[in-house]
C-alpha cells in the first residue's frame, strides 16, 4: 500500500492582520498526528507563522505527493493566488501533485472551490477521507482512475469528467467519533506549542495590556463539543456537519473530567499557561450545558487546592450571554453561581457575541436571536464585571437592517464600558458566510470581489459582505477598514509605537467608534471617545513604564 507525503497548509486569511496572539491550526495538527499514527509522512505549514517563501522552498525541496490547504471564504481570492502559484510551482518541477481543499468553506461551497483549480475537496472532519487518499492516491493515475477511486470514499467532492460535481456525503459523526477526534488523539498529539510561544515572546516584548486583562503568551487551545445550537443570520458553523453528512448533526460534548484531563495533559508536557476554549458556545445554552461547566470549574477549584494545577492556570472561552440568563418562576435573571464559579475557577475572560444594542437589530434576520434583550446584555455584562470576571464586548457595525441612529446607540451604550475591566473588538462589516442563512438571499446583496483564473481565464464573483441598507451606513463600511488602519497609524506615529507594540484591542475600537461617530455628524460624540482615547494609551504607556 502506497503511503503519499503530504503538506497541510493554514489559509492565506489572516497574514496581513494585526495579531497580539498566534494560535496553533489545531485542525491541522489533528489530521497530521492522524495520518503520523497510520504511518503517512504528513508535514504542517502556518502561514500566519512561517512566510510564503518559506512555504513555497519547502515545495521545492520536499517531494510532497500531495497538498492540502484550510480554506477560508472571507479570503477566497487570496487562497486561491496561492494554490495557482504552487500548481505552478510543481509544473516546472515536473510533479505531479494533488491539490486538496478542506475546513467550513470548502465543505459548504464546494462546487466553487473546485471549480477555481483545487483537484478534490475533504468535507467535515476529514481524517478518515484524507487517510484513504494518502493510502491510495498514485501520481501515475489519470484523471478517470482518480475520480473512480475517489468514488469510493466517504466525504469527499470532486468534479466528474463532465465538471459535474460528485459530493460523497461523510458518514454521520457518532459520540465515539467525536470523543476519538476531541480527547483521544488530542491526549497524544504532538503540537510544537514552544516554537510559536518563543516566535510571541520575541514579537511581544511591547505587548501592551489594559483594563486589568492579562496577556499569557503560553496558551493552549482546546475544543470541547461538536456544534453551537444557535441559528444566527449570518453564520455558518451550524450548518458545516448536517451538509457534510447530509442529515441533522448531534450535539456532542466532552466530560467535565475529559476537560480537566486535557488541562492536565498540556500542563505537564507544554508547561501551558492558559487554555482558550474555541468552542462556538462553550456553556451551550442548556442544562446539561451549565453543569459540564460547573462540573469542570469544581474539578479546576479542586485541582488547584491539591496542587495538580499551578494557581496561576486561567481559562478564556466564548459563549452566548444569554448562556447565563435563567428562569426563576416566571422571572428571567442572571445566573450568578455560574459567573462566580467561572470567576473562581480563573476564567480571566468570556468572549460574548453581542453584536449589537439595539432591541430591533437583535431579532432582525441577519442577527437572529429571538430569545435576546439589549437589557439581558447589560445584566450579564454587569454581573460579570461586579464577579471579577472580565468580558469581550464582540460588536458588527454594517449589519444590513442598521440604521445610523441604531449604530450610534451601539457605540454609546458600550462607551459606558470603556472605563470597566472589559474588551471591545469591533467587525467592520458583516462577513457573508456560504451555509450561513443569509446566504445567496436576493433580501441581502453582497459587495464582491472578481478573481479570475489564471489556467481557464474565467471570472467569478466572491461575495465578501453584506452591504448595508441605507445609503449612508453602505458608504460607511466601503471605507471603515482602510480608515481604521490609518487612524491606527496616526495612534502610533503620535505615541511613537513601534511595530512590536501591539495596541490594546479596546484601543481598535475607539478608533472605529471615532470614524463611525465623525462620518454620521456625531461631533461630541466624537470628542468624546478622541478624549477617551488619548486617556487610555497614556495611561497604558504609564503601566508599561511602571
Amino acid at each position: 500500500m502506497r503511503k503519499n507525503k503530504i503538506l497541510l497548509i493554514t489559509s492565506r486569511s489572516t497574514t496581513n492582520s494585526i495579531q497580539d496572539s498566534l494560535a496553533i491550526p489545531y485542525g491541522l495538527y489533528i489530521l497530521k498526528n492522524h495520518l503520523n499514527k497510520n504511518g503517512v509522512d504528513c508535514d504542517v505549514l502556518d502561514l500566519d507563522f512561517k512566510s510564503e517563501s518559506e512555504c513555497i522552498n519547502a515545495v521545492k525541496n520536499n517531494n510532497y505527493d500531495i497538498i492540502g490547504i484550510s480554506v477560508t471564504h472571507w479570503n477566497m481570492a487570496s487562497d486561491l493566488d496561492f494554490l495557482h502559484t504552487l500548481k505552478k510551482i510543481v509544473k516546472e518541477m515536473n510533479k505531479k501533485t494533488l491539490f486538496i481543499a478542506g475546513g467550513f468553506s470548502a465543505t459548504l461551497n464546494s462546487k466553487e472551490w473546485l471549480k477555481c483549480g483545487f483537484d478534490l475537496i475533504c468535507v467535515g472532519y476529514a481524517e478518515d477521507a484524507l487517510l484513504k487518499i494518502c493510502e491510495n492516491y498514485s501520481p501515475d493515475q489519470n484523471r478517470k482512475q482518480l475520480i473512480s477511486f475517489i468514488k469510493n470514499i466517504d466525504g469527499v467532492a470532486i468534479q466528474d469528467e463532465n465538471k459535474n460535481l460528485i459530493f460523497k456525503h461523510s458518514k454521520p459523526l457518532t459520540e465515539k467519533e467525536f470523543e476519538n477526534k476531541m480527547f483521544t488523539l488530542a491526549m497524544s498529539m504532538e503540537i510544537p506549542y514552544e516554537e510559536y510561544w518563543d516566535f510571541m515572546r520575541k514579537r511581544a516584548s511591547g505587548i501592551l495590556s489594559i483594563n486589568k486583562r492579562s496577556y499569557v503568551i503560553e496558551n493552549s487551545r482546546i475544543y470541547t463539543s461538536s456544534k453551537c445550537l444557535a441559528n444566527c443570520g449570518y453564520c455558518c458553523c451550524p450548518a458545516f456537519l448536517s451538509k457534510a453528512q447530509n442529515s441533522s448533526a448531534n450535539l456532542y460534548m466532552l466530560s467535565a473530567k475529559q476537560i480537566y484531563e486535557l488541562v492536565i495533559f498540556h500542563i505537564r508536557k507544554y508547561g501551558a499557561r492558559a487554555f482558550s476554549i474555541n468552542d462556538d458556545d462553550f456553556i451551550i445554552g442548556n442544562e446539561a450545558g451549565n453543569k459540564r461547566v460547573t462540573d469542570f470549574c469544581d474539578l479546576i477549584i479542586e485541582g488547584k487546592k491539591k496542587g495538580e494545577i499551578p494557581e496561576e492556570i486561567k481559562f478564556s472561552c466564548q459563549t452566548r450571554a444569554t448562556d447565563f440568563i435563567i428562569k426563576e418562576g416566571n422571572k428571567k435573571i442572571v445566573n450568578l453561581p455560574l459567573i462566580k464559579k467561572m470567576a473562581e475557577a480563573k476564567f480571566h475572560n468570556v468572549s460574548l457575541g453581542i453584536e449589537t444594542f439595539s432591541e430591533r437589530l437583535i431579532k432582525s434576520p441577519s442577527i437572529n436571536k429571538p430569545r435576546a434583550k439589549s437589557q439581558d446584555y447589560h445584566d450579564v455584562l454587569q454581573a460579570m464585571i461586579n464577579s471579577n470576571l472580565y468580558p469581550t464586548i464582540n460588536l458588527i457595525f454594517g449589519i444590513p437592517e442598521e440604521k445610523p441612529e441604531e449604530l450610534i446607540e451601539t457605540i454609546q451604550q458600550t462607551m459606558k464600558y470603556i472605563d470597566k475591566p472589559c474588551q471591545i473588538s469591533v467587525a467592520t462589516k458583516l462577513l457573508a458566510f456560504p451555509g450561513s442563512p443569509l446566504w445567496n438571499s436576493k433580501d441581502y446583496p453582497t459587495e464582491d470581489v472578481v478573481w479570475e483564473n489564471p489556467e481557464t481565464k474565467e471570472k467569478i464573483k466572491i461575495p465578501i459582505y453584506y452591504t448595508p441598507k441605507d445609503k449612508q451606513l453602505s458608504e460607511l463600511i466601503v471605507r471603515l477598514e482602510d480608515d481604521k488602519i490609518i487612524e491606527m497609524a496616526n495612534l502610533r506615529k503620535k505615541y511613537n509605537l513601534n511595530e512590536y507594540q501591539f495596541l490594546p484591542r479596546i484601543a481598535i475600537a475607539l478608533c472605529v467608534f471615532k470614524i463611525a461617530s465623525k462620518f454620521l455628524g456625531y461631533n461630541d460624540l466624537y470628542d468624546q471617545i478622541s478624549q477617551k482615547l488619548d486617556e487610555l494609551i497614556t495611561g497604558t504607556f504609564t503601566k508599561c513604564m511602571e
